[in-house]
C-alpha cells in the first residue's frame, strides 16, 4: 500500500513497514499468495518493525531521522510507549516474557548503542526499569545479537564487538578491526566463528571473530555493479547482502576466505531482507513491495 521498508516475520505472518501508510500485516501461509488482514495505522511514518508476541506489541522506527523505538500493543493499537528519541538506525527485541522485554538500539545521532529493559506497571503502564549505554566517536549502525556479544557496523572504523551485562547494566568493549570501506550492517554465521560486515562501496568483508582480542579479516566480495551494499543476513552457509540500487546478491562463504557469487534478483530500491531456515527469501522494495523468493 506504501512504500515498503522492512519485514519481520512470525509463523505465517509477514509485518510490512510501509512508510507513511504504517504496518501492514500479511497471512503467507501460501507463499505464492499472500493475503492482507490488517493495517496498523501508526502517528508518524515507519521505517523498520518488528514483533514481540508473548506481549502482542508490534515495535516500530517512526521516521528514522528523529524518532526512537516505539510500541504499538495491537490488544489496543494506540502507540502506547516509546524508547529513545533520535536517529535509531537498527534494533532489535532480544528478550519478551509477560510484562517484560529488552530492546536493543544504535543510534547514528548520539552515536551509542543501547540497551533498554522495559517492565509493566499495572497501574502507570510501560516504564523504563534499567539500561545501560556504550558510546563512540563514530556512528553505530546494524548489528547482530547472540546472547551476551553484539557485533556491531562501526561505519568508518568497522566492526566493533561489544559484551552486555542485563543484570548489571553495563556494556563492556571487546575487539575491533577496521575496515575498507563504512561498515552499515553485520550477520554472525550459525557457528559464531564468522561475521560478515555490509562493508557499502567495498562489498562483503568476512571476519574471523573466534578470538574478540584480535578481530581479522579473512574473505572479502565485491560484486559486479555492486557499489552500496548496506544490509546482510547469514543464513547457513550463505550471506544475502543488498545493494542500494542494485538488488539483493548471495554469496556461498562455505570457504570464509573465498566467498563465491551464487545468485542474483534484480530490485531497483531493496530496503529490507528476512531470509528463514529453508532460504526462503522475504525481500521489501520501495517500489515492488514485498517480494518472496524461493530457491528452485
Amino acid at each position: 500500500n506504501g512504500w515498503a521498508q522492512d519485514v519481520w516475520l512470525y509463523g505465517d505472518t509477514a509485518f510490512v513497514a510501509e512508510d507513511e501508510q504504517g504496518v501492514t500485516i500479511w497471512d503467507i501461509t501460501d507463499l505464492s499468495d499472500p493475503r492482507l488482514i490488517d493495517t496498523l495505522r501508526t502517528s508518524a511514518r515507519v521505517n523498520m518493525v518488528e514483533y514481540a508476541p508473548v506481549n502482542d506489541i508490534v515495535f516500530v522506527v517512526e521516521d528514522v531521522n528523529n524518532a526512537g523505538v516505539a510500541g504499538y500493543p495491537l490488544s489496543t493499537r494506540r502507540r502506547d510507549f516509546n524508547i529513545g528519541s533520535t536517529g535509531v538506525f537498527d534494533f532489535r527485541i532480544v528478550h519478551d516474557v509477560q510484562d517484560t522485554f529488552i530492546v536493543v538500539y544504535t543510534d547514528v545521532s548520539d552515536r551509542y548503542v543501547r540497551f533498554v529493559v522495559e517492565a509493566n506497571d499495572a497501574a502507570h503502564g510501560w516504564g523504563e526499569s534499567r539500561s545501560g549505554t556504550f558510546g563512540a566517536f563514530a556512528a553505530f549502525r546494524g548489528f547482530d545479537i547472540r546472547d551476551e556479544l553484539i557485533y556491531l557496523a562501526h561505519g568508518q572504523l568497522g566492526l566493533q564487538m561489544v559484551r552486555v551485562d542485563y543484570t548489571s547494566a553495563t556494556i563492556t568493549p571487546l575487539g575491533s578491526v577496521d575496515t575498507p570501506g563504512s561498515a552499515r550492517d553485520a550477520s554472525l554465521n550459525e557457528d559464531g566463528t564468522h561475521v560478515v560486515v555490509a562493508d557499502f562501496q567495498s562489498g562483503i568483508q568476512i571476519i574471523d571473530v573466534t578470538n574478540p582480542d584480535s578481530l581479522r579479516i579473512v574473505g572479502s566480495f565485491l560484486p559486479d555493479r555492486g557499489d552500496r551494499v548496506f544490509k546482510v543476513e547469514v543464513v547457513g552457509d550463505r550471506a544475502y547482502f543488498l545493494d542500494e540500487h542494485n538488488g539483493l546478491y548471495v554469496a556461498d562463504i562455505t570457504e570464509p576466505d573465498s566467498p563465491r557469487l551464487i545468485a542474483y534478483y534484480q530490485a531497483s530500491e531493496p530496503t529490507g531482507i528476512v531470509v528463514r531456515d529453508d532460504h526462503t527469501i522475504f525481500l521489501t522494495d520501495e517500489d515492488l513491495g514485498l517480494i518472496i523468493l524461493r530457491w528452485p
